[in-house]
């Protein structure tokens, strides 16, 4: 069964890609022979006749710039320490060759604040990096601290 795509996760698009992309001639010997007029599958019979060369260059691009990052993201989804996930995402943003794929991520990345509090965290302990101010005075209190700096080392 092909897999089916949530709009909201983009390992599930890119997922899909791979799947179509490793699929593409049982697809396009299998969809002429459907019996069903459906509007969608007129599309794509028109799709696979007019564009099948640039549908399949996307295709391919896409499921081999973006494995890495399906990957990371079902990494990221299981239980580990954060030190990990924090590994995990960083090898996820270096992996990234194409540039929209790194300037999305980028985007999405920067508006989380509560990363960039965990990384700092992170280098204070693992580093020996000075803690910055910007968490001396948040809401982070030295109870929090030490939990997020074990959260490092052991999971939760």
């Amino acid at each position: 069964m092909p897999p089916r795509p949530v709009i909201t996760r983009w390992g599930t698009w890119l997922e899909a890609c791979s799947y179509y992309s490793e699929n593409m001639e049982v697809i396009v010997q299998l969809i002429p022979n459907l019996p069903s007029e459906s509007s969608a599958l007129i599309i794509v019979r028109e799709i696979l006749e007019s564009k099948r060369p640039q549908l399949e260059a996307q295709l391919i691009c896409l499921s081999s710039n973006y494995k890495l990052l399906v990957e990371g993201i079902s990494r990221l989804q299981q239980h580990m320490p954060l030190d990990e996930s924090l590994d995990c995402l960083q090898k996820i943003e270096d992996s990234l060759k194409h540039e929209d794929g790194k300037m999305k991520l980028k985007t999405v990345l920067e508006k989380n604040a509560g990363l960039h509090e965990l990384k700092a965290i992170k280098n204070a302990v693992t580093k020996g990096e000075a803690i910055p101010d910007c968490l001396r005075v948040s809401k982070w209190n030295s109870n929090e601290i030490s939990a997020g700096m074990q959260a490092l080392y052991c999971g939760m």
